[in-house]
């Protein structure tokens, strides 16, 4: 792979694929999730090898951070096999319930240790999320990124508990049906405090590359170092 010339910001690159990163819907106070990722990843964008991203939809923020990080391979992954069509150079495509946990096993297995950047955009299902934060986050580089979006759905007073997910998104339909699809935002903030612990008490937790926690608003980073 070659280096290019890296000159179009991340929310450019964004607004040109018409990721909805880029949208008024994903931003606050004018600064969109672009612009904030672009503060962790702009130093590392020939650096970064392996970016996965949970949650394909129609492709346009694959071929965004395609373009982005120039040297690297990008995985999306996804529970819908139409999602498959998005495959392309330097873009994999991994079909697969991120609920499952035989499947984040052998994604587990297959990225080892060599993820540079994990990114949830997934099913925003709170249980979901912490499944597979708990079996991927061992993936992450030392230096490496873990993030999680669209916290705001993860709230029990709305978001997904507001609306029938599998008549609102297509391939929520492939979801278990033995799967609730509801969220418990209680449930995440017992999860990310315990990790805020594990930070806090970082002399009898030493088998993390962890160093720190970033809450945006509908956003957390967890950052490796």
């Amino acid at each position: 792979m070659q280096t290019q010339t890296l000159t179009e910001s991340l929310n450019d690159l964004g607004k040109k694929y018409g990721t909805d990163k880029a949208d008024e819907h994903h931003a606050y106070k004018g600064m969109t999730y672009l612009d904030i990722y672009q503060r962790y990843m702009e130093h590392k964008r020939t650096e970064v090898k392996t970016f996965v991203e949970i949650g394909v939809r129609n492709g346009a923020s694959l071929r965004m951070w395609k373009d982005y990080f120039p040297n690297a391979t990008i995985y999306g992954i996804d529970i819908d096999p139409r999602c498959i069509q998005h495959k392309e150079d330097r873009i994999e495509i991994i079909i697969g319930d991120q609920n499952d946990d035989n499947f984040l096993s052998s994604l587990a297995s297959k990225f080892d240790k060599s993820i540079d950047i994990l990114l949830d955009d997934g099913s925003h299902i709170t249980k979901h999320q912490i499944k597979t934060y708990n079996t991927l986050y061992k993936c992450v580089k030392k230096t490496g990124l873990f993030i999680i979006e669209d916290l705001a759905n993860s709230y029990e007073e709305w978001g997904n508990n507001e609306i029938n997910l599998r008549q609102h998104w297509p391939g929520m339909r492939l979801n278990k049906p033995t799967d609730s699809l509801k969220n418990y935002r209680a449930d995440f903030n017992t999860f990310t405090n315990s990790i805020i612990k594990k930070l806090d008490l970082h002399k009898f937790y030493d088998d993390h590359n962890l160093v720190s926690i970033h809450f945006y608003p509908m956003i957390v980073i967890f950052e490796n170092c």
